[in-house]
């Protein structure tokens, strides 16, 4: 074997591994029994395969080209996330050229499968939000500014994500024309603080009103991130209550507990029970104790009863968890092949931020959050007295910016509901940082850091109260 035929098989496997690497941190990332260090393992070992390409140069570059499937989306990061780090910003365009043939109907011989645009414009985003250096905000600004509708909603997540506050106004003109993923368009608005209010706010209350719930949920919730009181009338009135409770429940005070109680007796209630533990007030643990036994309703309680009391009352004698590697490392590591043995190629797209809109679409397996009934009777016998009405808690601790910072990083817990955290975090404490909890864990270890640090020097200032609700640093009265 040539020289060169023995490099482009090493790189073939550099690339393998780095794709099924991507794709099982995805699973990782949404299921309840991995941590954010068993995540953190599996981007270390993901590092390794991504500096070995990146030392390979041309060749290397060439092997991960001719690796790119459309029916694997993974695949476009590991493509994306090379050319991130060897600042080739012309490969974007070409990486996207699969979702823009799709797009305007020009794939007539169909010779693009079942390629599915939603999970390759996550994992190109996923790609640019980890890895795009800080030199290419005036190059992806301009591109965002004059972008086609698949091309903006990637863009879009990217600089919302980053913070990338001097393409604010690419992005205002972006949310002006047509674009492939509204959410990821009005997500980005509300990251960014410098963007004109008044366009912001008219279309977040428009999209209020969505059709689709998921892109109203997302709308009311940047609006409350950037303080939009105006947003609650609507709220509290729309006839799609159930979408609306997580968005109240983040920014509300206790007097909305009953008004989320009601919605969460009506046919479809899973929102509004995880709603009522996002709010905080032990006055729920009555009601979610009682929806415990009420059939399609004990996954939703369960988790409303976790928010607030932190407790995990299911333990398995064998818990089925991650295999992490005792020490990460690169494609010379011993075990690598066995633990990859039982991977599957074919493993279904599993990251989501998406919050579940029914009890069938919530699984709690390896979570270690109980919905027997008799188990949370007993607990609650013991420990109710700890939880005082009135006041808010957090995974059986007192509400505050640092415990609900603690939440984020120290918790396992599905994707899904630490977007909601983070969320929270940012509607009651007025922070606008480049948080998202699907990013490199490093990144957001040191995001964390650096706010602790923030608010440690702040907090005497703020008089923030442990257990109180708050709206943009002000209690809610």
């Amino acid at each position: 074997m040539s020289q060169r035929a023995f490099n482009q098989s090493l790189y073939r496997e550099h690339v393998e591994e780095l794709v099924s690497l991507a794709q099982m941190r995805s699973g990782w990332l949404s299921d309840w029994e991995s941590t954010p260090g068993d995540v953190e393992g599996l981007e270390l070992r993901m590092e390794a395969h991504i500096d070995a390409l990146v030392l390979g140069g041309p060749a290397a570059h060439d092997v991960v080209r001719a690796a790119v499937e459309p029916d694997k989306p993974w695949s476009f990061y590991a493509w994306v996330t090379v050319a991130c780090r060897t600042d080739h910003l012309e490969i974007l365009r070409e990486a996207l050229a699969p979702l823009e043939r799709l797009y305007d109907g020009s794939d007539d011989d169909g010779d693009l499968g079942d390629v599915d645009p939603p999970r390759i414009r996550r994992a190109i985003a996923d790609a640019l939000v980890h890895h795009a250096p800080e030199e290419w905000i005036e190059a992806i600004s301009t591109e965002l500014s004059q972008a086609s509708p698949q091309w903006a909603s990637v863009l879009a997540r990217c600089v919302g994500a980053r913070c990338w506050e001097q393409a604010a106004g690419a992005l205002e003109l972006a949310a002006r024309r047509p674009h492939a993923d509204t959410s990821a368009i009005l997500r980005a608005h509300a990251q960014l603080p410098n963007i004109a209010p008044d366009l912001l706010l008219n279309h977040l209350r428009h999209s209020l009103r969505h059709s689709d719930p998921t892109v109203a949920r997302v709308a009311a919730t940047g609006a409350l991130r950037r303080g939009e009181t105006r947003v609650f009338d609507v709220l509290r009135g729309s006839p799609r209550a159930s979408w609306a409770t997580l968005p109240v429940a983040m920014a509300s005070g206790p007097d909305a507990g009953p008004w989320l109680a009601k919605v969460a007796i009506q046919h479809e209630p899973t929102q509004a029970l995880i709603a009522l533990g996002l709010l905080g007030d032990p006055v729920a643990l009555e009601p979610l104790q009682e929806h415990l036994s009420v059939s399609g309703h004990a996954q939703a309680a369960g988790i409303g009863l976790f928010l607030i009391t932190g407790a995990l009352l299911d333990t398995p004698d064998t818990p089925d968890t991650p295999d992490t590697p005792d020490t990460p490392g690169g494609p010379d590591d011993d075990d690598d092949d066995d633990d990859y043995d039982d991977y599957d190629d074919d493993l279904e797209f599993e990251i989501s931020l998406d919050v579940p809109r029914s009890s069938q679409e919530i699984s709690l397996a390896g979570s270690g959050i109980s919905t027997d009934p008799a188990a949370w009777t007993a607990w609650l016998c013991d420990h109710r007295e700890r939880f005082q009405p009135g006041t808010r808690y957090r995974l059986g601790q007192l509400s505050s910016p640092l415990t609900d910072l603690t939440a984020l990083i120290a918790t396992s817990m599905s994707l899904w509901l630490r977007q909601c955290l983070a969320d929270e975090f940012a509607i009651r404490y007025a922070v606008t940082w480049p948080y998202e909890p699907d990013m490199l864990v490093a990144r957001q270890r040191a995001l964390i850091t650096r706010m602790r640090a923030q608010l440690a020097r702040t907090d005497p200032d703020l008089h923030l109260t442990d257990g109180a609700w708050y709206f943009q640093r002000r209690v809610v009265q």
